[in-house]
């Protein structure tokens, strides 16, 4: 595989890349399970003598896709032949960890934040690194698995480079000069357990040749900056910098708050790149809702019921379940990830007897009303007033977004 094409594909944005791979080896024939019951495998899919892996495009949304156990807990639609595509060992890399970074929420602040938004998602990469290695050391005894190194046999220096690329990525992420070092410790110490399989000093040799690596170079940052196209935060990564309070504000980010407000049952797309966005406390201010030039949302703390005839629009980011996480196929949704549930009222659910109740005795004997948060853009607010009727209703805070 020519080096200079790894780059490239490395500069593609995910779904681009998925295109390219698709033109580049034609269309997979088959769907990779031969049914949605017994989850067996099509061995028509298989291009292994060309060196060739079947990947699932929708990984970036659920994981080990090619596993019957996750398998069927995941749509699938994901198994079909639409949604699969061919990729050499190098190539499956590049797109695991351009999913790595589609799934990353928000910039790293700590040892803790790279656990969690980068540490647990490693497991595929590390499968993928760990067959490359096996290829590049010799040590692969899989007959099938080793056909697998013909497309890729000259590029032990690119897989060097991609994987700094993808730390100096991380690097980049990293918010807090404060907590830097230990940061890049934490990191460090992930990818130890992604190289290094083994006792091997060959690995270690492995692991010595990619710390070598001057990730100021121009081929890694081309890498890096590709990595970095893939990063869409909560669906507004312009704003992933902005920390907020999250015990005062209901989140971690201006990018992480604006997202609960969609999708919008009004809006499609917004764009707001361009925009200086600006929080407020308590109810909205009026040169906020007088101003039918600016953009806000607004979250509130709520008791209410769907009126008798309406139709139910409202959706709750805070009640989602593994069942309401059904992921959005369209781009009318700013990259958002799942699609959160549609919700009527505010009411308990008793597991008791099964009833629902909007009210509640604290411990002091006193009534008080069952609420949700949401956030809604201002459209949608006005729509919510029509169509659900509010027994309690407390403006938290908002946000408003200034034209540059």
């Amino acid at each position: 595989m020519d080096s200079i094409e790894i780059i490239k594909e490395c500069e593609m944005p995910y779904y681009s890349l998925v295109k390219y791979l698709q033109m580049k080896y034609g269309a997979v024939k088959y769907d990779y399970f031969t049914d949605d019951i017994k989850y067996l495998r099509d061995r028509r899919i298989t291009r292994t003598m060309e060196g060739l892996y079947c990947h699932h495009i929708d990984e970036d949304k659920g994981d080990l896709l090619s596993e019957p156990t996750f398998a069927k807990r995941a749509p699938f639609e994901w198994q079909k032949k639409e949604r699969l595509i061919y990729c050499n060992l190098i190539e499956h890399l590049i797109l695991h960890l351009k999913i790595i970074v589609l799934r990353q929420h928000g910039k790293l602040d700590s040892s803790l934040a790279v656990n969690k938004e980068i540490g647990y998602l490693t497991n595929g990469v590390k499968f993928i690194c760990r067959n490359i290695q096996n290829l590049y050391l010799r040590k692969e005894k899989i007959k099938w698995k080793r056909y697998s190194l013909g497309p890729i046999i000259d590029n032990y220096e690119d897989y060097i480079f991609l994987i700094a690329a993808f730390i100096a990525y991380v690097e980049r992420q990293i918010f807090s000069d404060e907590n830097r070092a230990s940061i890049k410790d934490k990191f460090d110490s992930i990818i130890k357990k992604v190289i290094l399989n083994s006792d091997d000093s060959a690995e270690d040799a492995i692991y010595n040749d990619i710390k070598k690596v001057d990730c100021n170079c121009n081929n890694i940052q081309n890498m890096v900056n590709g990595f970095e196209k893939d990063f869409i935060g909560y669906g507004f990564p312009y704003f992933a910098e902005l920390k907020l309070n999250e015990k005062e504000y209901g989140a971690k980010s201006i990018d992480e708050y604006v997202s609960y407000a969609f999708p919008s049952y009004c809006l499609g797309i917004v764009d707001l790149s361009n925009t200086t966005p600006h929080m407020w406390k308590g109810e909205i201010p009026s040169e906020v809702s007088e101003n039918e030039e600016l953009f806000f949302v607004t979250r509130i703390e709520v008791c209410f019921k769907l009126k008798q005839g309406e139709e139910a629009f409202v959706r709750s980011h805070k009640h989602m379940t593994r069942d309401d996480n059904r992921l959005i196929y369209d781009d009318d949704n700013n990259n958002m990830r799942h699609l959160p549930k549609i919700v009527e009222s505010s009411a308990f659910l008793s597991k008791k007897d099964n009833k629902y109740y909007m009210q509640y005795k604290d411990k002091n004997g006193e009534t008080k009303p069952f609420t949700m948060e949401l956030t809604l853009t201002y459209d949608d607010l006005v729509l919510f007033d029509e169509r659900y009727e509010t027994f309690y209703l407390k403006y938290l805070d908002g946000c408003y977004f200034i034209p540059e």
